[in-house]
């Protein structure tokens, strides 16, 4: 999970957009609070990498979640 943002910002828009988001997805969601915490210590970041259009609906509701 830490390393996720290094690894958006060094691979193409269609591996970040289709694979890196299923990945925080999933890591945001893992059975493991420690790596549900740093998955979402990430998120912000994570966001950053991504174009506009490749910030899915699925990724604004974490984002939501974890704000409130």
């Amino acid at each position: 999970a830490e390393s996720l943002v290094d690894i958006s910002k060094s691979v193409n828009s269609d591996l970040r957009s289709h694979i890196l988001v299923e990945v925080f997805l999933r890591l945001s969601t893992d059975n493991s609070k420690f790596v549900r915490h740093s998955a979402l210590q990430q998120l912000g970041p994570f966001i950053a990498t991504l174009r506009p259009e490749e910030v899915t609906p699925d990724l604004l509701k974490v984002h939501t979640m974890t704000v409130q």
